[in-house]
């Protein structure tokens, strides 16, 4: 079942079902949108320009000052994925990509035109065996969730090291991290690790730490690759409204993220007793609003009346997985 065969399936549920158990809300922006910071864009306001908001998005990550001249402005992680894709394209590279984490990826791969292999990386993160498979494929190039969206975890000092080891092995080799579901929150140490590698390029926006979809998104790539690579994102034209709200969401709202943080652990154990209540049992996940359940979705639904997302709407093949949504729990609003 694909992810519109799903909402068909459960916009019928939902239609017939009176005592449904709903965890399937996949829109954070939507769901959490009482929360959302909002901000008001004056008639008129200094001109903004993106180099301006790299250091402040840098500050933001943890990253250092001089990070900044290698920070580009984008419209979001897909908008960063399809220029970094379509430079791999003509540069002959191969991508190893997740099979299993966000079917979007392939879609911006195809139009880009890029050799591609598949990596299964649920719901076993064996990155040895990954990057071995990947290196097997003839990919060059991996791109990868950190955190991991799935497993609702940060990547741990080991995975980092694996990384960084596969990185040191050949210059030409390059990690690309999609960063949004750290929900804005400052780069830990084996981020900041592997980014000093200088063989990483990692994504990010302010569509789920912020609750503002299509506004900015930074790519930071490696230093080694700015000159290759900046005409293609300084060809880019934001618009004076979208630099406006981003600058102020990254400044008057820079405490959002950790705001939102505890809403969503907040969210994810009253999911946890919903759930429980219901008989289910699910994993344990350090962050995010996505809690794996090790059952089939049309068996959770028969035996539990529970609406779960199948895990083969994000692309895995595993039947005897689904994933529970926090987002449908509720929670009084932050204030």
């Amino acid at each position: 079942m694909d992810f519109a065969a799903f909402i068909e399936w459960s916009r019928s549920l939902r239609a017939s079902c009176a005592d449904l158990i709903d965890v399937a809300e996949t829109r954070i922006a939507h769901a959490l949108a009482p929360l959302r910071p909002e901000v008001a864009v004056p008639e008129t306001f200094p001109r903004l320009h993106r180099c301006h908001l790299a250091p402040v998005w840098c500050a933001l990550r943890g990253l250092p000052p001089q990070a900044a001249r290698a920070a580009f402005a984008c419209d979001g992680v897909r908008h960063g994925l399809e220029l970094l894709l379509r430079a791999f394209a003509m540069a002959g590279r191969r991508v190893a990509i997740p099979c299993d984490v966000y079917p979007v990826y392939w879609r911006i791969a195809a139009a880009a035109g890029v050799a591609t292999s598949e990596l299964d990386t649920f719901p076993d993160f064996d990155l040895p065996k990954l990057l071995a498979q990947a290196t097997s494929d003839g990919a060059s190039v991996v791109l990868l969730p950190a955190p991991l969206k799935l497993h609702g975890r940060a990547w741990t000092a080991s995975e980092a090291d694996v990384a960084a080891r596969w990185l040191a092995e050949d210059g030409e080799r390059r990690l690309v991290l999609d960063g949004v579901y750290a929900f804005g929150r400052p780069l830990d140490a084996t981020m900041l690790q592997l980014i000093a590698t200088d063989q990483v390029f990692y994504l990010d926006s302010l569509s789920k730490g912020w609750l503002h979809e299509l506004v900015f998104g930074m790519a930071l790539v490696p230093e080694r690759d700015r000159e290759s690579l900046q005409d293609i994102f300084r060809a880019l034209q934001p618009s004076q409204r979208q630099l406006f709200v981003a600058c102020e969401l990254m400044t008057r709202f820079h405490d959002f993220p950790a705001r939102l943080a505890n809403e969503l652990a907040l969210r994810r154990a009253l999911l946890a007793q919903r759930l429980a209540k219901a008989g289910v049992t699910s994993c344990s996940v350090a962050q995010g609003y996505l809690v794996v359940i090790e059952a089939d979705a049309r068996a959770l639904l028969a035996k539990h009346r529970v609406l779960a997302l199948p895990a083969s709407i994000f692309g895995s093949a595993r039947r005897d997985f689904s994933i529970a949504s926090a987002l449908p729990a509720a929670v009084p609003a932050m204030p």
